[in-house]
Parts: structure tokens; sequence; C-alpha cells
């Protein structure tokens, strides 16, 4: 049960980084450009790369396990372009909803790349978790969060990473063949931050704008975000590393489910404690859903145990 315990630490983790990542966005960036907060990406995953050659070393790994962990810090890499574009319309709360999607294309590329079979039981276990977002996303649409154009965008920037992100889990699990998971979160690293650093040497307008939001905002910033970068890097470990010791599909419904859980009692929290950190719109038929859409979605975790 060490996964369980990982998968719950790892949403926790998750909620947390979703909230950092909505308030940089909208109090420092103003949702203009938001993606240039990947231009520290880069240089971070590869020094955290080096201190885990420092304090660990790299051991041997086959040629496959190599590639694939390293294709996979590129896909994660990419994934974020879309995710902070997403950020821009899409409260903490709503992007968590979308990314309970995440297990479904996990399934569909394991069963099409990989050859791996459905189970009936995992059919309606999923049915079970993606009626969760379902009726939370119908609840808010008539009760909470008016729809329109940039609500829309959001949604498919969100869900364009929810795909990317898969297909990078998917195939971090797949290079995993019993190598030593340091080693294989060294390569995964190096991916990760090689493409940032590339990508982000291509947008002069992404470095030009972060130096003006550091400029303008102080210690503030930098404190914030190194802490939310830092989150984010552990959250990788952990997650990864709860995927490859139990059931990578069960390992990945089992988190996105909790982090809506505790997304959604955290934003409670912090609307009432600090509200522009947390800014949830909250009346009793979205906290009604997200009660029944809980009920479901631990229905569907049951299940596939």
């Amino acid at each position: 049960m060490l996964w369980l315990v990982i998968a719950l630490i790892t949403a926790f983790l998750y909620a947390l980084s979703s909230f950092l990542d909505n308030y940089l966005t909208d109090e420092f960036f103003k949702g203009r450009v938001p993606q240039a907060l990947k231009i520290i990406d880069g240089p971070a995953c590869l020094v955290i790369a080096i201190i885990l050659v420092t304090y660990h070393g790299v051991f041997d790994v086959s040629p496959v396990a190599m590639l694939l962990c390293t294709i996979s810090g590129v896909l994660l890499a990419l994934a974020d372009i879309p995710y902070y574009l997403g950020l821009r319309g899409e409260e903490s709360t709503g992007m968590t909803i979308l990314f309970q999607l995440s297990p479904i294309f996990y399934l569909l590329a394991d069963y099409l790349i990989f050859g791996e079979t459905i189970e009936p039981t995992q059919i309606l276990a999923f049915i079970f978790i993606l009626a969760a977002p379902f009726i939370i996303y119908l609840t808010e649409r008539r009760y909470g969060r008016r729809g329109g154009k940039l609500k829309l965008v959001s949604a498919f920037w969100i869900i364009a990473s929810v795909i990317i992100y898969a297909f990078s889990d998917l195939l971090f699990t797949h290079g995993e063949e019993g190598f030593d998971f340091v080693s294989l979160f060294f390569y995964f690293l190096v991916g990760q931050g090689v493409a940032s650093a590339l990508i982000s040497l291509t947008q002069r307008r992404w470095h030009k704008r972060f130096a003006n939001v550091a400029k303008r905002n102080g210690y503030k910033f930098p404190i914030l975000f190194i802490f939310n970068l830092l989150i984010c890097t552990a959250t990788d470990f952990l997650y990864r590393y709860a995927l490859i010791i139990g059931t990578a599909a069960i390992v990945s419904v089992t988190t996105n489910s909790a982090q809506l859980i505790m997304t959604f009692v955290m934003g409670i929290i912090l609307t009432r404690l600090w509200p522009k950190f947390g800014r949830e719109k909250l009346n009793k038929h979205i906290i009604r859903a997200h009660f029944i859409a809980t009920i479901l979605a631990i229905i569907g975790i049951v299940i596939l145990q």
C-alpha cells in the first residue's frame, strides 16, 4: 500500500501547486504570456539532474529505457505550454476536473500502443470516475462560473496538456523494466531540462515578460516561484515512483480523484482565508455537486482495487 500513501501525498502537492500556478499566472503575469514561467525550468531541471548524479550516481539502464524516460521528460516540457495557456481562463478546481480525464487517455494509449487489455471492471470504474467531473462541470455551468470564449479555449488547452501528460507517464512506466528508479528519473530530468531550455531560447518574448514581472514584484515573486518549482519537481518524482511500484492506471486514477477532493477542500479554506489565493466561487449547489462527485470517484477507485 506504499503506492497509495505516495499517491495521496502527490495529490496534495498537485493541488497546492495548482493554486500556486493560478496565483502566479493571475497576480504576477495578469494572464499575459504566462508560459514565460518556463524559462527557468530548463536550468532548474538540469541542476537537479547534476545533484542526483553527484549524490546518488546513475546506474546502467538499457538504451530503450533511457530513450523512453528522456522522451517522457521532453513531453512533460511540451505539456507545460498548453497548461499555462489554459490557466488564463480556468480556476484550480475547473482545471482539476479536466485532469480527471488523464487516466482515460492513459488507458487508451496503453491499449493502442502497447496492446494492453482493458478489463470490464476498469470500464465500469472509469464510468463512475468520469461521472464526477461531468456532474461538477454541469453544476458549475448552471449555478457558478459562466462560460464564454476564454473558458472554452482554456478548456481546450488544458485537455491538450492532459493528453500529453498521459503519454509522458505511459512512456516512463514502460521504460522502467526493473532498473534503478533514480537513474530513470535522471534521464527524465535531462529530457525535460534540455527541451525546456531549447523552447525558451527561441522565445525572446518570454524572457522579456519574465524579466519585467520579476523586476516589478521584488522578492515576493522569486520566493513563490522557486517554492512552486521545488514542489513540482518533488511531485513529479513521487508520482512516477508511485506509477512504478503500483499498477500505473490505478495510481493515475487514485491520484487524480484524490486531487479533485483536495483541491476543492483547499479551495474552500484558501478562499476564506486568502481570497486572492483561493478565488473559488462557492455556493450550496457546487458544494453538493462536489460531495456527490467525491462519492462516485471513491466508488470507482474501490472497483479498481
